[in-house]
């Protein structure tokens, strides 16, 4: 998902503009990410990208300081409003299946290599 992520224009703008490597592959990225966590400067919010959030999203978040959403929900939304309902809804139905699984007794591992 983040070889994807470095292989579009946008994002990978964004994210060089902020001084990731992003000819370096994905380690790299994540790598320099983390150091972002631990540098003092803040939350790097650019980390919506790694975790697959609607780029109109993130670049809205970042532009309005996390301000004039239209709607918050798993994350704040500045794009398709449609669309992030439907994926919060999804999310929730995953979120719901994953716990049933666990309260049966699945553990963490059988969930993830689960087909």
């Amino acid at each position: 998902m983040i070889e994807k992520l470095l292989s579009q224009v946008e994002p990978r703008c964004i994210l060089c503009s902020l001084g990731y490597p992003v000819d370096q592959g994905h380690e790299n990225n994540v790598s320099f990410l983390m150091d972002r966590f631990k540098d003092g400067h803040g939350f790097p919010h650019e980390i919506g990208l790694f975790l697959g959030y609607p780029l109109d999203d993130v670049k809205g978040f970042i532009k309005n300081k996390g301000r004039n959403y239209t709607l918050c929900g798993l994350w704040k939304v500045y794009g398709d409003l449609g669309d992030a309902k439907e994926k919060f809804e999804e999310y929730k139905q995953c979120r719901e299946h994953c716990l049933e699984c666990l309260r049966q007794g699945q553990s963490v591992l059988q969930l993830i290599l689960a087909d």
